[in-house]
């Protein structure tokens, strides 16, 4: 999909509409623009409403421009995040590690990562996630699983005890763990992602504000940054 598309009444223009989980929904008037970087779609932006013929080319041109700008945005992330993991992974080769092991949420993009560049490079990987084990697994959690990772679930309190318990049992079994922090923040995690900021302002982009998400601290690096 590579272009706006505006449905009137998805109900009575595609089969699955009218039958379940759909059904329940009572979705009528669809619109879907994708999220592109260059010609290559990398995701994609619904809206839907129970009213029957509500999207107009009016709604289509503001979603096409909110897509654009959420493209370059989600493509900046990519960016920073697979900066970050190639640094890691280099350091951990370096070190002759046999295991990935690190933390953070049920759904955290930095484990997916982490179990990602382990299967690419034949290493064990051990995720510790904080959260209850869902019913069934979707997302990044899925993802994590098909990676070939091994997961185990904890609470935040016992979260970092659990870590280097796993680190001590992987290090005395002779797997050569390399332990990256929960979310990857740590001076070499820091050092990427100003790398990877370096390069994309190689890129002639001028931005007036720079807006990062923050949870374990590593992308505060980029505050170091001057403009």
């Amino acid at each position: 999909m590579r272009a706006t598309l505006i449905i009137g009444d998805a109900p009575t223009s595609y089969s699955e509409f009218p039958k379940e989980p759909h059904v329940q929904a009572n979705i009528h008037s669809w619109l879907g623009t994708p999220l592109l970087i260059g010609n290559e779609p990398i995701g994609m932006i619904a809206l839907d409403k129970h009213e029957p013929g509500f999207y107009t080319e009016e709604h289509a041109r503001l979603a096409e421009a909110f897509a654009a700008q959420a493209a370059i945005a989600v493509a900046n992330s990519q960016l920073f995040e697979a900066e970050r993991e190639q640094r890691e992974l280099a350091e951990a080769l370096a070190q002759g590690a046999k295991m990935l092991l690190s933390a953070g949420a049920v759904q955290s993009n930095h484990c997916r990562q982490v179990a990602a560049a382990a299967a690419r490079y034949g290493l064990g990987c051990t995720l510790i996630l904080t959260g209850e084990p869902p019913a069934q697994s979707d997302g990044n959690l899925l993802l994590d699983e098909i990676l070939g990772a091994q997961i185990k679930f904890t609470n935040r309190e016992n979260r970092d005890n659990l870590l280097q318990k796993t680190y001590a049992q992987a290090e005395a079994a002779g797997q050569s763990p390399y332990l990256i922090p929960y979310g990857g923040s740590n001076a070499t995690g820091a050092l990427a992602y100003a790398a990877a900021f370096e390069e994309m302002m190689n890129q002639d982009l001028e931005p007036d504000w720079v807006i990062f998400a923050s949870s374990s601290g590593g992308t505060q690096a980029l505050s170091l940054i001057h403009i």
